[in-house]
This record gives C-alpha cells, structure tokens and sequence, in this order.
C-alpha cells in the first residue's frame, strides 16, 4: 500500500523539467558557453579568469565541505560563490566567518585552503592540474 501511495505522490507532485530558455534567462550571460552531450544533454559552462591561469572546475551544486570540520558544507552557486549558513559569499569570507568563531584574529583566509572537494582543497586541486616547478 505504501509504495502504491509513493507512486501516486510522485506522479502528482512532478512537475517535470524547467524549460531551458528559463535556466538560460536566469543563469546565462555574455560568458555563457553551451556543449551538447551525446545523449542531447546540453550543459551550460562559462571558461572565466586568466587565460593563462591554472582550470579549477566547480559545477554549481557542487558541495563543499570546511577542513576543519566536514559537518560544515557550502554549495557552490555561480562563478567564484558560494551557499553558506544561507548567504551567497566567497570561499575566503566563509573561511575567515569560520574561523573567526574558532577564536583567530585574522584579517582575511585563503579560502582554497579551507575548503574541499572530494577530501581535497581546492589549493590541492589547482595543484594537482598545474603543480608548481621547484628549481633545483
């Protein structure tokens, strides 16, 4: 019975995808890139930055978790955002927020350092896509 009455809820609350030309009203701008996958799938993106700067790739919705405690996330909402304790900011003012609760003084964070991916900092994922020459 229950898994008729799932059934039935579902189907009466979908209401199917958001039509493209809203997602593209809403998220798009002069930056805008669009690749269409394989299967139709079109997938929005926006290469910004340095030209000669090291890729660091984040998909909106992407969840973050903080370093120093991982039950503490942010989302990712648009280009260098993010979504945290219900304010859009940057990765450094979230990190400096956090760790002026732990008691620090600091006057500003690398946000990169305090926050991760997939058990990485961001710092770490630069590295990993450009590591840094050491001379000899």
């Amino acid at each position: 019975m229950f898994i008729i009455l799932l059934i039935l809820a579902s189907v009466l609350l979908f209401e199917g995808d958001i039509p493209a030309a809203e997602i593209d009203a809403k998220h798009s701008n002069a930056e805008s890139k669009f690749l269409v996958m394989d299967n139709g799938a079109r997938v929005h993106y926006r290469d910004q930055g340095k030209q000669d700067g090291v890729p660091l790739v984040l998909v909106v919705g992407d969840v973050l978790v903080y370093t120093r405690d991982e039950s503490v996330t942010a989302t990712v909402v648009a280009d260098k955002k993010i979504e945290f304790e219900g304010e859009v900011t940057s990765l450094s003012r979230a990190a400096l927020t956090l760790l002026h609760r732990d008691g620090y003084k600091w006057k500003q964070a690398n946000g990169w350092a305090y926050w991760m991916k997939d058990g990485e900092t961001m710092g770490e994922r630069v590295e990993r896509f450009a590591p840094v020459d050491e001379e000899d």
